[in-house]
């Protein structure tokens, strides 16, 4: 990813532009860190694209330096990826609220409350919440199987 975006931003962008071009890289690396959502990708990604983008987008040779410009912009992309990992850990957080407050709320509405409950105690031939010996001999869905009496 973090090649075809060195490559759409050179594209895009001339050489003159190196802020413009370090910026857009930035950005898809915090991007890249709110879709992943994984620290350990997320800073690896940022390495590399300072990486890149110090290589082909400022340096347009090819050659990485690692100067006080270099390393600025290797915080500048860190903190990017970093800032996008803590976005998409946020959203996570509150998407798995609002889905669990839905489930408490289902849980205590009356028309919604799960299927299950009703045929938790309903068994063939006996009252909801009876116990099992007031099931009636005969009854129910295996009354005609063989080896209960019941051949007619």
């Amino acid at each position: 990813m973090v090649v075809l975006a060195c490559a759409a931003v050179g594209a895009l962008f001339p050489a003159a532009h190196t802020a413009a071009r370090v910026t857009a890289m930035a950005v898809v690396t915090g991007v890249f860190g709110a879709r992943a959502r994984n620290l350990v990708a997320t800073l690896v990604t940022a390495v590399m694209a300072a990486a890149f983008a110090t290589g082909f987008l400022v340096n347009t040779t090819g050659e990485l330096t690692f100067g006080g410009p270099d390393a600025a912009r290797l915080v500048v992309f860190l903190a990017a990826g970093l800032l996008g990992a803590a976005y998409g850990r946020l959203r996570d957080l509150g998407r798995l609220r609002r889905r669990t407050r839905r489930l408490m709320r289902t849980r205590t509405h009356p028309r919604r409350a799960p299927v299950l409950a009703r045929r938790l105690h309903l068994t063939a031939g006996t009252a909801p919440f009876a116990p099992p010996e007031a099931a009636q001999p005969g009854r129910g869905p295996t009354s005609r199987c063989p080896g209960n009496g019941d051949y007619s």
